[in-house]
């Protein structure tokens, strides 16, 4: 029977040899060039035109204190209180069956 060797490189990377600043980053990553300079101001203002409102109502006009006054209400909606173990049952059947595929691939 022959001996068996290996093949494996060695899979450790060098040291970076560059040193980045997160200016330097930017530019190399998101200002590389003409259009990936227009690319990132697009989103940008997109991300600032969509975000805007969503933050100013998260922090100035939403009501919070209805989440924990219901949140039985929102987690299981009109689910009878008697029966709330077979929600739990049905989860952890869930959890085990997501587990053991996990584990598998």
């Amino acid at each position: 029977m022959a001996t068996a060797t290996s093949t494996h490189a060695n899979n450790t990377l060098p040291p970076p040899t560059e040193r980045y600043t997160v200016l330097g980053w930017l530019r190399k990553n998101l200002f590389s060039g003409w259009l990936n300079t227009l690319l990132t101001l697009v989103v940008a203002v997109l991300l600032y035109t969509l975000l805007r409102p969503v933050l100013t109502w998260m922090f100035n006009a939403a009501e919070w204190e209805v989440i924990p006054a219901n949140w039985n209400l929102i987690m299981r909606g009109q689910y009878p209180a008697d029966q709330v173990y077979r929600l739990w049952f049905v989860l952890y059947l869930l959890g085990g069956v997501v587990g053991l595929a996990w584990g598998v691939v």
